[in-house]
């Protein structure tokens, strides 16, 4: 098992409680890899039949799926490149199912990169509305503005903003 630091695994043991030997247990096991259809390309169905590989619905979303392999190269897969899907892990897909938004709603992803709960949120607002998506870093600002030009997303902002910065 992985060494984690006591002082973790104390504040780990008071939140989880009866579940820590399952959250201890999970560090020892494979990463588990996922991907999201683009809503604004394709449909979950016409993506699992273009993909190669082996894939199953994931039980968070109906446009996620999770990878039952872990292959190599799979950001350079010409679907990827086109933007049919978005590669994330299944529970970061949570979030966005559990904000249920809608189209035209306005949105702030206050620590947005790499772009995955934007782009997400985008895809749920079938591209109408408005998102700001912000972080310290131009670099990542950068990255999420090519992954939305790869993914065909138009409603993304971003600004290079502290989140802090919205508390009022």
């Amino acid at each position: 098992m992985i060494r984690l630091p006591e002082k973790f695994i104390q504040r780990m043991s008071q939140t989880l409680s009866g579940d820590l030997e399952d959250f201890l247990a999970s560090y020892d096991k494979p990463p588990v890899r996922g991907v999201r259809a683009n809503l604004l390309k394709t449909s979950p169905e016409e993506l699992k039949s273009l993909l190669a590989y082996k894939i199953e619905r994931s039980k968070i979303l109906e446009e996620g799926f999770v990878l039952n392999e872990s292959p190599d190269g799979i950001g350079n897969d010409p679907y990827h490149i086109a933007g049919l899907f978005y590669i994330q892990e299944p529970s970061a897909m949570a979030p966005i199912t559990a904000a249920e938004i809608k189209p035209g709603m306005r949105v702030l992803d206050i620590c947005a990169a790499p772009g995955g709960k934007s782009f997400a949120a985008a895809f749920a607002m079938e591209n109408e509305g408005s998102i700001l998506s912000c972080d310290l870093h131009e670099n990542k600002l950068k990255r999420i503005r090519e992954g939305a030009q790869r993914l065909g997303i138009t409603c993304i902002e971003t600004a290079a903003v502290d989140g802090r910065a919205f508390r009022k």
